[in-house]
């Protein structure tokens, strides 16, 4: 399997990610010790209600692996891809034109025809190398 990241700078974001875990665990435990030290274990369970010690780590927890996860998506990790150049193959276009007399209405500036053959030949500088054709229809 051919593994190769887009965006492998985005590596140097891991250390962010274990910094603020660390951080995390350790508001986690300083906190845990500022209540012990506040309030006796028995009147915590009576005004206090959270959750148990492994619960709170285990939050933290998922929470580095969650920021650990963006920075692996940030990455952009691609395997299996190859670019292979493959030649152009011409198409070959037919434009049907209504050249009438109703094509000569003014409501689009200076008015409908010109306006399909203005527009005509801005399709036609995409078409490099396609085969172009044009049919002019007026009445039957």
């Amino acid at each position: 399997m051919n593994l190769h990241f887009e965006n492998p700078l985005w590596v140097h974001a891991f250390w962010g990610v274990l910094v603020i875990t660390a951080i995390l665990l350790g508001l986690e435990r300083r906190g845990s010790a500022l209540l012990d030290r506040f309030l006796s274990v028995t009147m915590q369970r009576r005004l206090v209600t959270r959750p148990t010690a492994a619960r709170r780590y285990l939050r933290v927890a998922l929470l580095g692996f969650a920021c650990f996860s963006v920075v692996v998506a940030l990455m952009r990790p691609q395997w299996g891809l190859t670019y292979e150049e493959t030649p152009r193959a011409g198409t070959e276009l037919m434009l049907c034109l209504d050249v009438s007399k109703s094509m000569l209405a003014e409501d689009v500036a200076p008015n409908r025809l010109e306006r399909a053959k203005a527009e005509i030949s801005d399709l036609l500088a995409y078409l490099d190398g396609d085969h172009v054709g044009l049919i002019a229809c007026a009445g039957k």
